[in-house]
């Protein structure tokens, strides 16, 4: 996955909304069309490697981020 202009802004946005809520919902324009340029395999790589889950609904107007529990549980052991 290379370096996609706008990704780490919303990185960050994604971050802030998942540090105090369980969910956020992607569904700005501009936001969506950054996800949609990464496959799937990458999309969910992104979300690993930064402790989320990501659902991708039917019809493609939104992009949903939660929380990994599996991940913060193993983290939580270290």
């Amino acid at each position: 996955m290379g370096k996609i202009e706008g990704l780490a802004g919303l990185t960050n946005k994604i971050a802030t909304r998942l540090a105090t809520k369980p969910e956020i919902f992607i569904i700005h324009p501009a936001e969506l069309r950054i996800l949609r340029s990464l496959s799937d395999q990458d999309l969910r790589a992104f979300a690993a490697q930064n402790g989320w889950r990501v659902v991708r609904r039917l019809g493609g107007r939104q992009i949903e981020f939660y929380n990994d529990a599996s991940t913060r549980a193993d983290s939580t052991k270290a």
